[in-house]
């Protein structure tokens, strides 16, 4: 059974980053209610591989559907910031409310990682402030302003990296595969969403700098769902 579930989450993995391939070739094309309709079905990839080792072979339950309600949330959230771009009078309100979908997923990851996880708050606060000032630099750099929605952008990065400073910290105290997945995933996640500011904010809109939103986003999101096969 487990190396049935495990090639079928492969497989999804694969069908996973195939489908972002198309959906950032749609994106480019400007096609985009195909790319949001990609987007969307890239995201029930990842949330499939976590919902189920989830059901099937991770054995904290608790833990790991906790953890795929937050994946839940991320493809909702990609499913919103896509139709921002369908809908472009609706841009601001369509973009705050991606970002709280997300929001409420970062809420989920960290509460699963501190019921379950001992963490060391120092490291966590250290790894907290160097990942904002890390990211505050590089879209400083990128002459990225974000007008009215500076306050909850700002806000919602502290969210976004205490998540990945909480799963860095558990990696340290409790070495193994399943920490070291979800560290990644959260180192993964403020690196993304600090090029997406500075895509979304800034002069630059080179398409690179969108291809390095999704490639960590992805990164991010699978490594995270792949961390409850080794829970």
């Amino acid at each position: 059974m487990e190396t049935g579930l495990f090639i079928a989450c492969a497989a999804l993995t694969a069908a996973c980053a195939l489908i972002a391939v198309y959906f950032m070739k749609a994106f480019r094309e400007k096609t985009y209610d195909r790319a949001a309709i990609l987007k969307t079905a890239a995201g029930l990839c990842f949330l499939m591989i976590g919902v189920l080792f989830a059901a099937g072979m991770c054995g904290d339950k608790r833990f790991a559907w906790l953890v795929a309600a937050g994946l839940a949330f991320g493809v909702l959230g990609d499913l919103l910031l896509a139709i921002r771009f369908i809908c472009p009078a609706q841009h601001d309100r369509f973009f705050v409310s991606g970002a709280l979908s997300f929001a409420v997923g970062h809420w989920l990851y960290i509460y699963a990682m501190l019921t379950k996880y001992s963490v060391s708050f120092p490291v966590v606060l250290t790894v907290g402030i160097v990942g904002l000032a890390a990211a505050a630099t590089y879209v400083k750099s990128k002459k990225a302003d974000a007008g009215r929605l500076m306050v909850f952008g700002s806000v919602y990065m502290a969210m976004v990296v205490a998540m990945g400073a909480v799963s860095i910290s558990a990696a340290t105290v409790s070495v193994g595969a399943a920490t070291l997945l979800f560290a990644v995933g959260g180192v993964m996640f403020p690196i993304s969403d600090s090029i997406l500011s500075a895509y979304s904010f800034g002069p630059d809109k080179h398409f690179g700098l969108n291809i390095g939103v999704h490639a960590t986003y992805y990164l991010a999101q699978i490594c995270i769902a792949w961390s409850l096969a080794f829970v």
